[in-house]
């Protein structure tokens, strides 16, 4: 996107910080919620890309309950008492050039990214807090190099999104998550460190590596079931209700390396992520590039190559 279509959503949306309630498989009603609107038939949803979503047992026990064979927006918009407390802010990345893009910044086109983050609700902040007390001004799970909120608050994992909003299009480019990567890593090296029984320096001010390893365990695993499902949920709401997108791509695992610049090993994500995931949500593989893509001339010729695969959804 350039500066001026950036300039244009960030002054007619709202930025602050926005709630958003979230537990395991919620995506599935929020999807239902969109795709049957204006009352859907069961037999009609089965054959759709949203028939799967009729086997979560969430959903199962809801339509049982209810004994409808027609389902609407009001029938998917539960009350969840399991929900965590999330919020999101929206911010930006890269910058915009007539040129393709330094690499450092993975975008498909030349231009910006908004970023939709995603943020740890207070239960969490207070758990963190609690078990390893981390210095003032070091946090050992933020990469303040990549796109995730200065100040007030911690995110869990964000998405980076290009999009047209003359199309009505957008482009989810990646999502991901430091802190718990990061968080994962120290896990394991506490286990190390204990079933050895060696005294260990560290970045923990006052606490043990056992602190840590319950941390882990005992709190951060339910976000870890938890937060690729709720950030791409969090992100086609946003992206839908807020914006008004209703035709959604994501990237295959081979096509976001390749337009992205991840050529090494190291700098690719997990697979799942590329894979899994959008399939999970209904999104359909296509042959067919976004039209913001191909508006874009620096990369016509690199769109001739009809190996290229994204995942769609319209909505």
């Amino acid at each position: 996107m350039t500066p001026t279509e950036v300039d244009f959503i960030t002054k007619t949306i709202e930025t602050e910080e926005k709630s958003f309630g979230y537990q395991k498989d919620q995506y599935a009603f929020d999807l239902l919620s969109l795709y049957t609107e204006n009352g859907k038939d069961v037999n009609a949803i089965r054959n759709s890309r949203f028939g799967h979503l009729l086997e979560k047992p969430m959903v199962k026990e809801v339509m049982a309950s209810r004994g409808s064979k027609k389902l609407n927006e009001l029938f998917c918009n539960q009350q969840w008492k399991q929900q965590k407390q999330f919020n999101y802010t929206i911010d930006t990345w890269g910058k915009y050039t007539k040129h393709r893009n330094d690499d450092w910044y993975q975008t498909s086109r030349s231009g910006i990214n908004l970023v939709l983050q995603l943020n740890f609700d207070f239960e969490h902040n207070t758990k963190y807090f609690q078990y390893l007390n981390p210095n003032k001004d070091y946090h050992p799970f933020v990469w303040n190099c990549h796109p995730v909120k200065k100040g007030g608050g911690f995110t869990m994992a964000w998405a980076r999104l290009d999009v047209d909003l003359d199309t009505g299009e957008a482009l989810i480019e990646e999502i991901q998550t430091d802190w718990l990567r990061e968080a994962r890593d120290d896990a394991e090296e506490a286990r190390n460190i204990i079933r050895k029984d060696k005294h260990k320096q560290n970045w923990l001010k006052n606490k043990s590596w056992r602190s840590m390893l319950t941390y882990y365990e005992e709190h951060l695993m339910e976000y870890i079931k938890l937060w690729d499902e709720a950030v791409l949920d969090a992100s086609l709401m946003f992206l839908i209700k807020e914006l008004g997108c209703r035709s959604i791509y994501y990237h295959t695992f081979e096509t976001g390396c390749q337009l992205k610049g991840l050529g090494q090993a190291y700098s690719r994500p997990p697979r799942s992520l590329y894979t899994r995931l959008p399939k999970k949500f209904g999104f359909r593989e296509t042959d067919e590039a976004p039209t913001l893509l191909k508006k874009e001339k620096l990369l016509k010729k690199r769109l001739r190559d009809r190996s290229l695969r994204w995942y769609e959804m319209n909505l």
